[in-house]
């Protein structure tokens, strides 16, 4: 457990590092069923009771491009996620699941898509 702990750990000072050094700043958010990550004109929001992730992209102030919504692994826990926008803009996000041990990726992509990573188990990782 406390080897899990220290993995974790890493891995979010990891994301941490690779936040700052773009020299972007991110904020993140949770209000009810949603969590929110932004970054430049980005925001990620994920509808935890549909398990739907999207990516808005605020381009002028009458024109907001929007990914196609993609459905996030039974295997994490909504309850226990966090969404850390990443990459040049924040078009890219890490997924974690801080009690089930898991991390993913998410890249949206020109054409509205949003290209899912494989699926990390921390835990499995280790041993």
């Amino acid at each position: 457990m406390k080897k899990t702990c220290i993995v974790m750990g890493i891995c979010v000072l990891l994301v941490s590092v690779v936040i700052q050094a773009g020299g972007n700043r991110v904020a993140w958010a949770e209000e009810g069923n949603f969590l929110f990550s932004s970054m430049s004109n980005n925001t990620w929001a994920l509808d935890k009771s549909t398990r739907q992730l999207i990516l808005f992209n605020f381009e002028k102030p009458n024109k907001i491009w929007k990914s196609n919504p993609v459905t996030i692994p039974d295997t994490f826990d909504m309850g226990s996620c966090r969404l850390e926008a990443v990459g040049v803009r924040g078009t890219a996000v890490f997924l974690l699941d801080t009690s089930g041990g898991q991390i993913t990726f998410y890249d949206a992509q020109d054409d509205g898509s949003v290209k899912a990573y494989k699926v990390v188990n921390i835990k499995e990782s280790l041993k």
